[in-house]
């Protein structure tokens, strides 16, 4: 058998835009090519990491954290010091570029007033202040044309009413779709506020939630993953802080519910999760990164069918996640997979 490295899956072309981001993401992925062009899955072999994880370094949406450049650049034999030394370069060209585009108006004591405006203002401030009336004849010569007639005042209840009935009409579709789908956090006790930003990307095989999902009490936002590989289930939750200030500690629970139709339409989520396969980590953040939960391997003893991961957090550690005794606690899932038996053979939706 070959020992040649499996080239990696091409990702979507990365277009150098001048900036620090992009040019270090390219940085990465030349590295990755010198390495032979592996696989992530390759990679997070050799550094003990989520594919995911290493996926993003190189996507260009954001720099990496310091831990997922050492996984890396030592998954493809580069120096480890060198990089975290270019790392902290292009943070620091971050950090210039992002001051400098909302910089204050003047700078160095110069002061960018039009010479016209500032030799008006200047003269104004040199002559004794009078408080003066004028009556409407005068202001209207002064301008030169009549004033314009009072605008009506529209009902300010109007509006609201609106976003009312719009917001209504939202959570009733929003409500269809998983007793349709199984594919929301529907059920949960958890919020639903959504945030798109720094999505990380997943790998080939693996199906994830299409955004990040805020969990209020654990002050985060969570992305699950699930993915089917031979006879297990490998499930996984990518997290990030909800905040960049202070350290942010939490329990992140992970678990795969087996998407039985009747069940779901009775909404009896207890029913579709088994204690045996949930799965834990505590996460320390100390500034805005992502950490991977995961991913764990489990065997669901439903047999096949259809399954997603389901994710909750708390800022205290439990065996279990707050609400896991009721029936209507599903936590935030990720889309389905289809689960086979093994002789039959295994393949995503």
């Amino acid at each position: 058998m070959s020992n040649r490295v499996r080239p990696g899956r091409r990702k979507k072309e990365l277009i150098h835009d001048g900036g620090p981001v992009t040019a270090f993401a390219l940085a990465l992925r030349q590295l990755r090519e010198q390495a032979g062009d592996p696989t992530y899955r390759q990679m997070a072999q050799k550094s003990h990491v989520a594919p995911n994880l290493l996926s993003q370094a190189d996507s260009g949406h954001r720099l990496p954290t310091e831990a997922a450049l050492t996984a890396y650049v030592t998954a493809c034999g580069g120096n480890v010091e060198e990089w975290k030394e270019r790392l902290r370069k292009a943070r620091a060209a971050q950090a210039a570029l992002q001051h400098d585009s909302t910089g204050p108006a003047k700078d160095n004591g110069v002061d960018h007033t039009p010479a016209q405006a500032r030799s008006t203002n200047e003269t104004k401030s040199d002559q004794p202040h009078t408080a003066t009336r004028t009556r409407p004849e005068d202001a209207t010569t002064a301008m030169g044309t009549p004033s314009a007639p009072p605008i009506p005042r529209r009902s300010r209840w109007r509006p609201k009413l609106a976003v009312l009935s719009l917001a209504t009409v939202v959570a009733v579709v929003t409500s269809v779709f998983f007793i349709v789908t199984g594919t929301t956090g529907g059920g949960s006790s958890e919020p639903q506020a959504s945030a798109d930003a720094g999505r990380p990307e997943s790998t080939l095989d693996a199906q994830c939630r299409s955004s990040w999902e805020k969990i209020r009490r654990a002050s985060i936002y969570v992305i699950p993953c699930i993915e089917v590989q031979a006879d297990e289930l490998l499930i996984s939750v990518q997290v990030r802080p909800a905040n960049d200030s202070g350290i942010v500690d939490a329990t992140v629970w992970v678990w795969p519910m087996h998407l039985d139709a009747q069940l779901l339409e009775r909404k009896q989520y207890d029913l579709v999760r088994e204690p045996s396969t949930l799965r834990s980590c505590r996460l320390t953040f100390t500034h805005d990164e992502v950490q991977t939960c995961g991913p764990f391997a489990v065997t669901p003893t439903t047999g096949p069918g259809f399954y997603n991961a389901a994710t909750s957090a708390d800022i205290h550690e439990a065996q279990y996640p707050p609400g896991w005794n009721s029936s209507l606690f599903a936590g935030t899932q990720s889309p389905k997979v289809d689960f086979r038996a093994p002789e039959q053979g295994a393949s995503r939706d």
